[in-house]
């Protein structure tokens, strides 16, 4: 199978250990390409732990995963190929969504709009 043709997200027995307790366990899953996805559960059910294996911040315990045909791991190159919005990002009201990818990507652009005022940049 071709890197085109791999699923968006392919897991197989995926998961993290924190001493002796698992965030994630046995998860597997295969997301074709061009589906949407959402991942739904109670707080600590491991939804931000699988989100930041799949980005290669951090690694797994267990298992093995490919994002686009790729192992996640942490490198420019890779997280470039990606997209990715940690949920300890802050949101401005006054910014656009495309402000927020400029502020997120080093764009200077948005410093000049702002001013370099806060609390938007």
């Amino acid at each position: 199978m071709s890197m085109r043709d791999a699923p968006a997200i392919h897991t197989t027995g995926f998961g993290k250990r924190y001493g002796s307790n698992w965030a994630l366990h046995h998860f597997s899953v295969s997301v074709p390409r061009g589906h949407v996805t959402a991942l739904v559960g109670a707080n600590g059910a491991g939804k931000t732990t699988l989100l930041k294996l799949l980005v290669g911040l951090c690694a797994p315990s267990a298992g093995e995963a490919e994002v686009l045909g790729r192992i996640p791991q942490q490198s420019e190159e890779f997280l470039a190929s990606i997209g990715y919005l940690a949920q300890d990002v802050p949101l401005y009201k006054r910014l656009s969504a495309d402000d927020h990818l400029e502020i997120v990507t080093g764009s200077t652009t948005v410093g000049a709009r702002c001013h370099g005022s806060s609390p938007c940049c």
